[in-house]
């Protein structure tokens, strides 16, 4: 009577490696008709055999150890830093974007130009077109209230005047 495989305990070590084996190659409901078993057995052994590392959260490098993996990665190459390092080559490559980015930007200074360390007075920046188009407006409305007051002060005179006649 052949062997029944119900659930991926029944399978012995040497089972599990020559199946996982045949899996490389052949496709999983191949593999279950041979062993007279269903697919999701074998599709579920073959899940069990594979490595699952789930982080939580990000793994943090310093400085200084991400400068070394750098370094080590332009000596030996991205992916074998990587697998070293024990990260990811594309976290390598944004690296390496990032200090090439960062390079362009600190260039160096001609003597007496102050650098970013040295402090200097704060520069005025440029006002935006918005911010020129809300003064403008209230520029404007400002005008406007002037000649408003500038009316109501020709009344308020004319008034004072009446009265002193008045009395």
């Amino acid at each position: 009577m052949p062997r029944v495989y119900q659930s991926t305990k029944d399978f012995t070590e040497e089972e599990k490696a020559v199946i996982l084996a045949r899996l490389k190659t052949q496709k999983a409901v191949d593999v279950a008709k041979d062993l007279g078993t269903s697919w999701q057995v074998i599709v579920a052994l073959q899940n069990a055999s594979r490595k699952v590392t789930k982080r939580s959260h990000a793994k943090r490098i310093k400085i200084e150890k991400r400068d070394a993996i750098l370094a080590r990665a332009a000596e030996i190459g991205v992916a074998k830093a990587a697998e070293e390092a024990g990260v990811s080559k594309w976290t390598i490559a944004k690296w390496r974007r990032n200090a090439k980015i960062a390079a362009t930007k600190a260039k160096p200074t001609p003597a007496g130009i102050p650098t970013t360390t040295e402090k200097t007075a704060p520069i005025e920046q440029p006002v935006s077109r918005h911010e020129q188009k809300t003064y403008t407006a209230l520029e404007f409305e400002n005008a406007i209230l002037k000649e408003q007051i500038a009316a109501y002060e020709q009344q308020l005179d004319k008034l004072r005047l009446a009265m002193t006649k008045l009395l």
